[in-house]
């Protein structure tokens, strides 16, 4: 809620706040916090039309997506939940480090000497977008005029980009979030805070329906705003289940006209003896339809707030008022959208956990019908039965135990394969460029690099178009490139027993486990499908979606410890990494822990 919204409330207050305190004090606390939201910013006007912008985006109806944002770099500045002044500060360091070395990892490519400057003769024979690069770097940062960039030149130039893009990282808004003031933001109060901006109940109260099937009476009932609690039995004291409907869109048809028409989505509930609560999620405004057998009775319905303009729900033949919860979508039990929809639900419900879950992308034509209550686990549950089957790290071989603790990596972890070529560290410790000729194809999406040390020779892989394997000869200064034939690496590790490079699945994980001999020829491919690796399809949105990439890192034998790594920008349950250990005899996976 903005201004122009609030001076209207303040109106109405000042008319009505004897008739219903509870409007004014909601509409206080929105205000209140608007204001804390812009005190934030004093003295910043990027970070205030930052606010400005998130403020009229609610009004203007899109509060889901700033709940998403919001919620997004919180975490990216506070993964553990927790925000406070030391870790805003913590985390611009860090962003600022990153930004420092990123611009100084541009320049140190032609470092060849690796003695921090760039010299003359190093400048010698650059071309196109290198000279030109070069040529602006000497224009900023040649502060004696030698023609050379010396180390104290090169980090100067380094720390004045920095501090021009320094105001870019505008997080501290969000300890207006601190609503009980003891210094710290959880996720909580961060949820609460967004939900007063958005107007959720502008009465500052959760109106839920409770409606007895039975007499057909309809009674509202109120909690606190943002307080919800453990359900209590109903007036029969019959116990109290949870069952869960998802979908995204309902079915169309066309009448006689030809006109295109939404029609409603059935839910047949039979479970007498106990009392119902309903969480119906959909993305697009739904007519929902409920029918009760005999004995059965649903004594709480809970939409999501895509309905609360449009849709509408309908119990035993008559139109009822419901609940309206912010619900994530989701419409099948696996992904990782599931397990926030259970979570959300239950919390509305003021249920530890749900009964039940039916989905569908589009509903069926038969509706759903809720008769059985398998119930489903929560999250800590999943993950609690996940690790008890894990394989222990101390369980793996000294070699694959040292990679997995990250105390040993793999040959080739030196290097990376970049747009300009092989970029890495040489045995005397020296930052080394191996540039890519220009007769070879375009590095595009590099996936990881392979290093022979014995044989000196490199391998990187890439993803873009085609995809390709790239190998230098150290010895011979020697390239070459083999087409991967659309064939989606994940990444890249040279076995020292055998001589040959394994090419790890990419995203999708369409691609497998390719044994590649020196050259890059095929030798054999290991199929694994996703749903064989435990928990990982609760780590992304199948379907929806690249799965994680499989990173390679250490090879022992025929056993290969690979990490799951999200796609950038794709959603996931957890910040953790999931380790995994492939035998690539057998195609056995176990997750390690």
């Amino acid at each position: 809620m903005t201004f122009r919204r609030h001076l209207k409330t303040y109106f109405l207050c000042g008319v009505i706040a004897l008739a219903v305190p509870t409007l004014c004090a909601a509409q206080d606390q929105a205000s209140d916090l608007e204001r804390k939201l812009l005190e934030t910013a004093a003295g910043d006007p990027m970070l205030e039309r930052q606010i400005t912008r998130m403020l009229s985006s609610i009004e203007q109806g899109q509060s889901d997506q700033v709940i998403q944002s919001t919620i997004q770099q919180f975490f990216q500045v506070a993964p553990r939940g927790r925000l406070s002044e030391e870790t805003i500060e913590l985390s611009k360091k860090r962003a600022i480090a990153t930004a420092r070395a990123r611009f100084l990892g541009q320049y140190l490519g032609y470092d060849l000497d690796g003695d921090g400057a760039i010299s003359k003769a190093e400048m010698e024979g650059l071309y196109g977008n290198d000279a030109s690069r070069i040529t602006l770097l000497l224009g900023n940062s040649d502060l004696n005029n030698d023609g050379e960039i010396a180390a104290d030149e090169l980090r100067q130039a380094a720390t004045a980009q920095v501090k021009q893009r320094q105001s870019r990282h505008q997080t501290k808004y969000l300890m207006a979030f601190d609503l009980d003031e003891d210094g710290v933001v959880v996720v909580d109060e961060l949820l609460k805070g967004l939900r007063i901006l958005a107007d959720d109940d502008p009465t500052g109260t959760v109106v839920q329906s409770n409606t007895n099937t039975t007499t057909g009476e309809y009674v509202e009932s109120t909690d606190e705003l943002g307080v919800i609690v453990e359900n209590p039995p109903n007036s029969e004291g019959l116990p109290i289940e949870l069952h869960m409907v998802g979908i995204y869109e309902p079915r169309k048809s066309r009448d006689e006209n030809g006109l295109s028409r939404t029609e409603y989505v059935a839910v047949k509930v039979d479970r007498p003896g106990v009392s119902v609560a309903l969480t119906l999620g959909s993305y697009r405004p739904t007519r929902w339809v409920i029918e009760t057998s005999e004995g059965t009775q649903v004594d709480r319905v809970i939409v999501s707030d895509r309905n609360r303009v449009r849709g509408e729900v309908i119990l035993n033949g008559k139109k009822i008022s419901v609940t309206y919860r912010n619900l994530p979508l989701a419409y099948k039990a696996s992904g990782n959208r599931f397990q926030p929809f259970h979570e959300a639900a239950s919390k509305a419900a003021g249920a530890k956990k749900a009964a039940s879950f039916q989905g569908a992308y589009k509903a069926p034509k038969g509706g759903f019908v809720i008769d059985a209550a398998p119930g489903m686990s929560t999250r800590a549950e999943v993950e609690a039965a996940l690790m008890a089957q894990a394989l222990r790290a101390s369980d793996l071989s000294p070699a694959l135990r040292s990679a997995f603790e990250g105390e040993t990596k793999a040959p080739g972890s030196k290097w990376a394969l970049r747009d300009e070529g092989f970029v890495g560290t040489g045995e005397n410790g020296k930052t080394t460029l191996h540039r890519v000729p220009l007769e070879a194809p375009e590095v595009s999406w590099p996936m990881g690099a392979a290093h022979d040390p014995e044989g000196q020779q490199i391998w990187g892989v890439t993803l873009g178009g085609e995809g390709f394997l790239y190998k230098y000869d150290i010895a011979n200064n020697q390239w070459s490139a083999r087409s991967m034939n659309n064939v989606d690496a994940g990444g890249l590790i040279f076995d020292p027993k055998t001589g040959n490079l394994i090419a790890t699945p990419g995203p999708h994980g369409r691609s497998g486990y390719l044994t590649l001999d020196a050259s890059g020829k095929v030798l054999s491919k290991l199929e694994i499908s996703l749903t064989q690796y435990p928990g990982l399809i609760g780590t992304y949105d199948p379907g929806n979606g690249p799965s994680p990439r499989m990173v390679p890192i250490m090879i022992d034998g025929d056993l290969l410890l690979v990490r799951a790594d999200p796609w950038p920008n794709s959603r996931r349950n957890s910040s953790s990494r999931w380790f995994y250990l492939v035998d690539m005899q057998s195609g056995t996976v176990r997750l390690v822990r």
